[in-house]
């Protein structure tokens, strides 16, 4: 089914290759490139270690001494972690801070070589740098909370031992944006923009743990008057088209029911579906921020030509329609789930799906099982996916999904159900299958007598007066609405649940430092309020709950 010192549900499952696909062709393109705004630079603080003295910073910890640059000129170096130094103004809030590391780690070490924003003390701030994985090399932006490294994000970033990189990290607001430069004298390459609001203020530094002997040299601080940060994605952020936007103008789920007939086998399939949940439609089940854990809403994201490409290899099964294609994701883009797995990673739970929609190429890609993507392209393994031309109806191919639809088709959306209408069918997923029909062009392998088909088209017979009779909330009344105009097609299973609708997850919003309208939902039902695990993060699960009309008597399936 597809729906530090401490470095800190719905299942996944399998899919059917069915009709494969066009694999994409796209020129090469390289990283996202970040200029620095040079108009109204004002200079906080640069220190190129040319004076032979540690004078302007104070030491934490470690052993620092000023030595020869490989390169000539002065860096600054410990021999071993831990290490750290700071300096500026602990009133410092908006700035910039660049500096250059030659990254030297001892083998699989766990090494870490950082610069640090918004540093309140030795032990809380914002971190960027390289640390060197057991496996492999990466780059990671951190939170430091007391001692703890919590992750904000990162990446697999193949850095060479001793050669000179650019470090940089911006600090707007409560958007964090760092960026990495590959060679001297080039062009910084954005790889993640975050949301925090932990720290607001603080001096920078320089820190080294573990097995790291890293050297920095130009540490430069200034501010422009940015507004926003630089880098900055270049591709949209999520999927934001205005409300009464049909995903896929024409298909199966852009047609309003007429003369329905309704299946012999309707009233079986429609219990077993339902489980005893007579009176409610699924959840709005939504996460409170950008951590949400939250996998089976799936985030839609906007690219452009000029976003990070990424050559596709699918690790799952053979015959992936996008196998070898070359894919643009933007700068910022996580998959759902928000776990970080920095490759390809089956854990059995989680469908970490991701979907990205091409404006110009006019292509909606669809991933399953979704490493983060690092910001840079490059290689990208994942489980499975599928391409649909966005002007086409999102049904048909292998993809993402069981019944091969589209990941952004027929997904319950924020800004429809404010607007009080969805202008298409409803993604349906169900607890239960027995193989599959048309429009569905796969299944998930279940051949559980008396449940739907996937692909079934499931339609409610309340007419407009009756649901506005039945005392549902106005943003349930939208779905119910579509329910009866356009039904709904079971597009997937799903474990621990009923039949139920999908939803368009926040995390695409919340990736890019935007208001989740999720939260505007929240809002329509205050005796509702997020509940969270032991160490986990708080949910709202707020029952699609239909009032009076009862489902097992006025939802069917129809022909």
């Amino acid at each position: 089914m597809l729906l530090a010192t401490t470095l800190a549900a719905c299942s996944s499952g399998g899919i059917t290759p069915n009709v494969p696909t066009t694999p994409l062709a796209r020129p090469n393109a390289g990283a996202v490139r970040v200029a620095t705004a040079q108009s109204a630079r004002n200079t906080l603080f640069a220190d190129d270690f040319g004076s032979g003295t540690l004078a302007p910073w104070s030491v934490a910890t470690g052993a620092w001494a000023i030595g020869a640059a490989p390169s000539g000129g002065a860096d600054v170096s410990a021999p071993a972690g831990p290490a750290a130094m700071f300096a500026g103004d602990a009133g410092w809030s908006d700035y910039h801070l660049e500096t250059v590391v030659r990254p030297q780690t001892r083998p699989r070490s766990r090494g870490i070589s950082a610069i640090v924003a918004r540093a309140i003390d030795a032990t809380h701030g914002y971190e960027f740098g390289f640390i060197n994985e057991r496996t492999e090399n990466r780059w990671s932006l951190w939170r430091d909370d007391g001692g703890r490294l919590v992750p904000l994000a990162r990446g697999a970033y193949p850095y060479a031992e001793g050669q000179a990189y650019g470090l940089r990290i911006d600090v707007i607001g409560s958007t964090i944006a760092v960026a990495i430069r590959s060679t001297p004298g080039g062009d910084y390459a954005a790889v993640a923009r975050v949301t925090d609001t932990t720290y607001a203020h603080g001096r920078i530094g320089l820190a080294l743990f573990g097995g790291a002997t890293s050297s920095f040299a130009d540490i430069d601080v200034w501010t422009d008057g940015s507004a926003t940060p630089s880098p900055a994605p270049v591709g949209g952020p999520p999927y934001v088209a205005p409300a009464g936007t049909q995903a896929f103008p024409s298909g199966p789920f852009d047609a309003p029911v007429n003369a329905p007939q309704i299946d012999p086998q309707s009233a079986t399939f429609i219990a077993s579906a339902l489980a005893g949940s007579s009176h409610a439609l699924g959840k709005f089940q939504f996460a409170t921020n950008a951590e949400g854990p939250t996998d089976s809403n799936v985030p839609v994201y906007v690219a452009r030509e000029s976003d990070p490409h990424y050559h596709i290899h699918c690790a799952y099964y053979s015959g992936c329609p996008i196998e070898g294609a070359d894919v643009a994701i933007p700068v910022g883009a996580i998959p759902a789930g928000r776990l970080g797995y920095t490759s390809f990673t089956d854990d059995g739970v989680h469908d970490q799906h991701l979907a990205v929609r091409n404006i110009d190429t006019n292509v909606e890609t669809d991933l399953w099982l979704t490493p983060q993507p690092s910001g840079l392209g490059g290689s990208l393994e994942i489980g499975y996916g599928g391409a649909f031309p966005l002007g086409g109806g999102g049904v048909g191919h292998a993809g993402a999904t069981a019944a091969g639809f589209a990941l952004a088709l027929g997904r319950v959306r924020p800004v429809d159900l404010l607007a009080g209408r969805i202008p298409t069918a409803l993604f349906l997923v169900t607890p239960c299958e027995d193989g599959h029909v048309a429009p569905a062009s796969g299944d998930d392998g279940g051949t559980s007598a008396g449940c739907p088909p996937i692909g079934a088209h499931v339609w409610l017979d309340s007419s407009p007066g009756d649901i506005a009779a039945s005392g549902a909330s106005p943003d349930v009344a939208v779905v119910l609405e579509a329910m009866h105009e356009f039904g709904g097609y079971i597009g997937d299973r799903c474990t621990r649940c009923t039949l139920g609708i999908a939803l368009e997850g926040g995390l695409a919003y919340d990736a890019f430092g935007l208001t989740n309208p999720w939260i505007a939902i929240a809002a329509l039902h205050p005796g509702e309020t997020p509940s969270a695990p032991p160490g986990g993060v708080a949910e709202y699960h707020i029952p699609v709950a239909t009032g009076s009309i009862d489902l097992t008597a006025h939802l069917h399936v129809i022909r």
